[in-house]
């Protein structure tokens, strides 16, 4: 992405109302999937904006890095996850995923999850960060 598109990304989480903890949303209101998650071990949250997803795995008891572009989003899901209680369980990392997954973001994970960010060819690399049996959620617009 551009510094343009920084820009946008943190206007749009500037203005955006506070964030709630809450599953991915091909996963909410689906409680017989999300139990399928699991509730310890670790997770990655791509392109996680203002970190509702990173903060609900962080609540589920999994240690949660979390990616975005934006510092803006990724101070919000700071805030929220302190408000949360679990700021010592999220990693906010601020990166340009157009570079492919930051070098300390390899894996494995037991959860990734990818919601509104799409970019095909960075799949291959989420499925590789997945540990054995790892569970992948992506959801894009389409």
């Amino acid at each position: 992405m551009s510094g343009g598109d920084r820009a946008r990304w943190d206007a749009r989480h500037g203005a955006a109302r506070p964030t709630a903890a809450a599953p991915p949303g091909a996963l909410a209101g689906a409680g017989e999937l999300t139990a399928c998650l699991p509730v310890s071990g670790r997770a990655l949250d791509v392109a996680c904006g203002c970190g509702g997803v990173a903060v609900w795995l962080a609540q589920r008891g999994l240690v949660v890095d979390a990616v975005d572009i934006s510092p803006v989003g990724l101070a919000a899901g700071a805030e929220l996850a302190v408000a949360a209680g679990v700021a010592g369980r999220v990693r906010w990392i601020a990166h340009d995923l157009d570079a492919g997954l930051p070098a300390d973001c390899r894996g494995p994970y037991d959860v990734v999850v990818c919601q509104l960010f799409r970019d095909p060819p960075r799949y291959a690399d989420l499925a590789a960060a997945l540990a054995p049996g790892g569970v992948l959620a992506i959801t894009v617009l389409s």
